[in-house]
Parts: C-alpha cells; structure tokens; sequence
C-alpha cells in the first residue's frame, strides 16, 4: 500500500497493469481525485477517462468526471455524464447536482430550477439545492438588469 500511494502522490501510475482492474481502477480514480483536488482538471480527467475506459458503469469515476468537465466550462460534456448516471442511479444526489449545475451554467435556467428543487425534495442538507434554487431563482427576477449590465460594462 505505502508503494501504490507513493506512487499516486509523484504521480508515477505506469507500473499498473491496465487490465487489472481490481488494482488498476482505484488506482486510476484515486489519483484524478488527487489532481482535481489540486486543480489540474486536465490531468484528473485523463485518469477519470482510463478508470472509465476499464469500468464503464463505475459510478464514482463518473460523478468525479462530470465534476471535472463542470469545473473546466465543458458543461455539454458535465450534462452527458449526469445524465448516464442518473440512468444507472435514478437517486444519485452527486449527479443530480451535476446536472443542475451545469444547466444553470448554460443558461438553462428553467431545468436548472428543476432539477435543484428535485434535489432539494430528496435532500436538504447541506444546502447545494437550495442554493442553487436561489441563484437561478435571483438570475431569473434579475434579468433584465444584468443583460443591461452586461451591454453597459462592454
């Protein structure tokens, strides 16, 4: 064990045989879970896709990815993630915020508002949905004034 994490930390995952995917695909996950906390999203990305490549249905490496593609401004990809994990977890809190997320940083304000009012029904604490009905809830009333805004600052 104090190898494979020596290893995750300098980053240094080669020695894994990729077929492997009882060693390989916590491996894989661990290490994207350790660059996006550093946020090198490009990098935990490449290690979400190869534990993904070898368990296509593992959720966790999923919900961290569609994370990863929120945090890099590539919402569509975000949206596809959420989606497939809801299909294969209807009750997936992670990716029902996923997806609420990424359809306010759309502009899909609409399901945005949906899909956190979803979220709040299963769970109110912490309060993620219920933060993210108030943004898309004072974005919606406020409108106006920020497309104004927005021409006036250009």
């Amino acid at each position: 064990i104090k190898y494979v994490k020596k290893n995750i930390l300098e980053g240094h995952i080669g020695d894994v045989d990729p077929n492997s995917v009882f060693l390989g695909l916590p491996l894989f996950r661990s290490h994207g879970i350790f660059l996006y906390d550093r946020e090198k999203y490009k990098d935990a990305l490449a290690r979400f896709d190869e534990a993904l490549f070898m368990a296509p249905e593992d959720k966790q490496s999923r919900t961290w990815r569609a994370s990863t593609y929120v945090k890099m401004q590539q919402y569509e990809e975000a949206l596809k993630d959420a989606e497939e994990l809801l299909r294969l977890d209807p009750s997936n809190l992670n990716a029902l915020y996923n997806k609420a997320e990424a359809l306010h940083l759309m502009s899909e304000f609409e399901q945005a508002l949906m899909f956190n009012h979803r979220g709040l029904k299963l769970r109110t604490k912490p309060p993620v949905f219920e933060d993210g009905v108030l943004a898309v809830s004072f974005v919606q009333a406020n409108m106006e004034t920020l497309f104004l805004v927005d021409l006036v600052c250009k």
